[in-house]
């Protein structure tokens, strides 16, 4: 009978040292998930990373490792945080796949010709440029391997394949290379089209997308009116700025209009983004003059803003706030 007890509780005790031990294979998977989550809160950083750098020569290839730094053309199209997750899961389960190659170009070639800055956006220097790469094609992969490399001080990743290209006109490359493999939105189409024409209006309307404006708002806040599938598309291809206003008048309007509603709305730019703010301006603008419309537009109150659903509910504010004495 003691035996049976004793080898009952031998169960029971087996059974507890089970729960209360966990497996090599159930420790690494806790870890590996805790560092995922810690990674997918990180800020990209352009900080130091071990890079392979690959280099064709006339006998083939050869192999080198650097420390480098990854910045970013501004005017390239938007990191998406999804993309960078799910890239972010593929190296932390360790199934990237290394044969796909990285594209960079040194930012001391670009400095002078590009707006060139790092992983966090800001501004990068001439004095620090030689320590720079910066990346045509793979901005999501090198996202998600800083932060994933942010928290390994022990046993960071080498990020593979990465190849430097050299006197190369970056615009056409960029909007060649977006061109191929995406499922294309406007926004998408708004940064090729910038990149493929440097027209200073289309950065501009890139730039009101990327802090969150509509894309079709910030088209008719920059250009006066909206830009069709096929004009769009012959932006990209073919480089052409004829459907285009004048781009000092247009950029001048834009600020004006952007720099009045903005104080009104206290910086608010997810209000600002309405497009039938925007119509509605423009709309009183043709009835009478642009000089009248800002007139009328300086005189609305934030309440203005806020009680106007339509295009022409915005039209009769600025035909009552145009009535005002000054």
């Amino acid at each position: 009978m003691n035996n049976s007890v004793n080898s009952g509780n031998a169960q029971e005790n087996e059974s507890v040292k089970g729960v209360q031990t966990p497996s090599v294979e159930q420790t690494n998977s806790k870890a590996m998930s805790k560092e995922l989550r810690q990674a997918k809160k990180e800020v990209a950083t352009s900080k130091m990373m071990k890079v392979q750098i690959i280099e064709k020569t006339v006998n083939g290839y050869t192999f080198k490792e650097e420390n480098r730094k990854f910045g970013l053309v501004k005017e390239n199209r938007p990191i998406r945080k999804n993309d960078v997750n799910g890239f972010l899961q593929i190296l932390q389960n360790g199934k990237y796949d290394d044969t796909q190659s990285i594209v960079t170009a040194e930012a001391t070639e670009l400095i002078e010709n590009y707006n060139i800055v790092d992983l966090e956006n800001n501004p990068i220097t001439a004095q620090d440029a030689k320590d720079y790469l910066i990346v045509l094609d793979g901005q999501h992969r090198i996202s998600a391997f800083a932060k994933l490399n942010a928290n390994r001080t022990e046993n960071p990743i080498t990020i593979p394949n990465v190849h430097i290209k050299s006197g190369i006109n970056v615009r056409e490359y960029l909007a060649n290379i977006n061109m191929v493999g995406h499922a294309w939105s406007v926004s998408d189409k708004i940064c090729v089209s910038a990149i493929a024409t440097g027209s200073k209006l289309l950065d501009k309307t890139n730039e009101l997308i990327k802090d969150g404006f509509n894309a079709s708002t910030a088209i008719t806040i920059c250009t006066g009116k909206r830009l069709t599938p096929t004009q769009l598309k012959e932006m990209i291809t073919k480089g052409d700025t004829s459907p285009l206003p004048d781009e000092t008048k247009a950029l001048a309007k834009a600020e004006k209009f952007l720099s009045i509603i903005l104080g009104i709305t206290n910086k608010d730019k997810k209000m600002a983004s309405k497009r039938y703010f925007i119509n509605g301006f423009n709309s009183f603008a043709a009835a009478l003059s642009e000089d009248k419309a800002f007139e009328a537009l300086a005189k609305l109150t934030i309440d203005d803003f806020s009680s106007t659903s339509t295009d022409i509910e915005f039209v009769e504010k600025l035909k009552v706030a145009s009535q005002k004495s000054a």
